[in-house]
């Protein structure tokens, strides 16, 4: 069985506390991208991949599933 590929859409800390660990400890999960618009925020994840906009980690082909550690107020806005 083939890895869910997963990014991430912020920097949030609850993503790099919680998820990151979590995909890690995983064999069925792999952490692929995370994006931040803030400079310098994505390299603590240390992902194969890191974005400066969140259009581009979700154009990403490479990735089957995303995380929004963002306000609830703000999901909907990259919601696709």
């Amino acid at each position: 069985m083939r890895k869910v590929r997963w990014g991430i859409l912020s920097a949030a800390n609850i993503a790099y506390d919680e998820l990151v660990p979590a995909l890690r400890r995983s064999d069925k999960a792999e952490l692929v991208a995370v994006a931040s618009k803030s400079k310098g925020k994505t390299e603590r994840f240390k992902a194969p991949v890191t974005y400066r906009r969140y259009e581009q980690l979700l154009e990403d082909k490479n990735i089957d599933a995303v995380y929004i550690p963002l306000p609830n107020s703000l999901h909907a806005e990259w919601y696709c």
